[in-house]
């Protein structure tokens, strides 16, 4: 099992604010150093990579199917290890 990020949460989800698109934060942002080696909380298959989909301000970004209708955006990222059908464990 993959050990849980220890750092600094530095926006919650679901915070209010008018810079984003919704009206509130949709994710939970961490305060981690640039480089940080950042790990798929389960397995999964690699949708899309670089700048996505769901929306230009993540930067760049790593959408993993989980399966069981979980999907997750790992975002604000410095750095890109895998493509898009790559298979990653938890």
């Amino acid at each position: 099992m993959a050990v849980p990020v220890k750092a600094k949460i530095s926006t919650v989800y679901n915070r209010p604010g008018s810079h984003w698109k919704l009206g509130r934060h949709t994710g939970v942002d961490f305060s981690i150093p640039t480089g940080t080696k950042v790990v798929a909380a389960m397995a999964g298959t690699v949708l899309e990579t670089g700048s996505v989909s769901w929306g230009p301000s993540y930067g760049i970004s790593v959408i993993i199917d989980h399966g069981q209708v979980i999907r997750a955006i790992y975002a604000h990222l410095s750095a890109l290890k895998v493509k898009k059908g790559d298979k990653v464990e938890e």
